[in-house]
Formats: C-alpha cells, sequence, structure tokens
C-alpha cells in the first residue's frame, strides 16, 4: 500500500483495520454489492475504497476487487480505468448522483492532480515528523 491523497500507508492501514473490526463486529455492514459495477461477488472479492481517510466511516465506498485495481492503478494504467467506466456506463440505467455523474467518474487521473485531503500533509507545510 502506498500514499494516497495524502494520506500514509499506515493511515490507510489504519482506517482498514478499524472498518474491518467495525464489520467483524457488527457495528457496520459487510461490502456486498459493487457501488461501480454493481456486482455482487461474494465478501472476498469485495473491499472498502476511501478517498477520505481522516473520515474513517463517513467515506467509505464498497467496490468489488476488479474495480479497486482498476481504480487505484488509473494513474499507471489509465487505459484499463477508462475501459472499466465504459464498461460500466455501458449497463448503468438508474439516474446518476445529483451532479449527473457518479463519484468515481469525477475521479483525477493524474495523481499529480489529487486533491490533498490529509491537512498534515507535508504539501500543507507540516512537518514530517509531525505525521
Amino acid at each position: 500500500m502506498r500514499e494516497y491523497n495524502g494520506f500514509s500507508d499506515k493511515e490507510r492501514d489504519r482506517v482498514g483495520r478499524q472498518q474491518a473490526k467495525a464489520i467483524r463486529n457488527g457495528e457496520i455492514p459487510a461490502p456486498h454489492r459493487c457501488e461501480l459495477c454493481l456486482a455482487s461477488p461474494g465478501p472476498e472479492k469485495m473491499q472498502i475504497h476511501n478517498e477520505d481517510y481522516a473520515r474513517a466511516f463517513g467515506d467509505m465506498h464498497p467496490i468489488c476487487l476488479t474495480c479497486h485495481r482498476a481504480l487505484h492503478n488509473r494513474f499507471t494504467n489509465p487505459s484499463r480505468w477508462l475501459a472499466r467506466l465504459a464498461e460500466i456506463r455501458s449497463f448503468r440505467k438508474e439516474p446518476a448522483e445529483p451532479l449527473g455523474i457518479y463519484w468515481w467518474e469525477r475521479l483525477e487521473m493524474e495523481e499529480s492532480q489529487l486533491p490533498i485531503l490529509n491537512p498534515a500533509h507535508p504539501r500543507f507545510g507540516a512537518a514530517q515528523s509531525d505525521l
């Protein structure tokens, strides 16, 4: 795991452990249906995606492993992500979110353009030792 949106691999891992514990304890439901492709591939192939790890339980998106890999690899393999988006758009029929697009369609394609959501990130001036 590596940094994403200004959150370190340790921060991301911590949130993942918190979410997994909450699922095991029955505090939140286990993900069962992918928000992107609408598949229900079974619990072993479902994950939770976060854009903002500061909101561990306020920014949870259940997605299948296939969509999750394509989403995170969009910087190094944009054609895979774009092909996945085209495939998803071809069969989604329900209305989109209020803006007319889904959250996953608003994601940046260039890693350098990611919004840094972590105010402790060095790009906000925090010292590396503060992280």
